[in-house]
């Protein structure tokens, strides 16, 4: 037991270490934190903020994606209208990359949409993967 100036008993803290590891077995226990996204950063550029008009979404994961599952449950919309998009799976799986058909709308805003779930977008190994919502701000040139 370990004891304070004040006799009260306290564990010591926790090695930085220690807690990485403990955050990475969570992650990759349950295909990742906040919808099967590995870390907050896990989107290129991150959600909420703004983007060019012929940049890119790259959507990194821990575990590979089911390249099935994925056309019927990704959906991009601007302003709440289906926008043209083509996808493209790297890294064996655990990358995504959403472009825009030629272009995205400027001055939308752009929400991107990995429908998780049963029955839907689910990883490599067949876990479910929880529904993934991204938005941006389509930059005015």
């Amino acid at each position: 037991m370990v004891y304070n100036e004040h006799g009260v008993n306290r564990m010591p803290p926790l090695p930085l270490w220690a807690v990485l590891i403990g955050v990475t077995l969570y992650a990759s226990s349950c295909g990742g934190l906040s919808g099967g996204l590995p870390a907050p950063g896990a989107a290129n550029p991150q959600t909420g903020s703004s983007i060019r008009p012929e940049q890119p979404i790259v959507i990194v994961f821990l575990n590979a994606l089911d390249a099935a599952t994925i056309p019927s449950n990704l959906s991009v919309t601007a302003t709440g209208s289906p926008v043209a998009h083509n996808w493209e799976l790297m890294e064996e799986g655990y990358r995504l990359v959403v472009r825009p058909l030629p272009r995205w709308p400027a001055g939308a805003a752009l929400q991107v949409v990995l429908h998780g779930g049963q029955g839907r977008a689910a990883f490599a190994d067949g876990r479910e993967l929880r529904t993934i919502t991204l938005r941006f701000w389509v930059e005015v040139l």
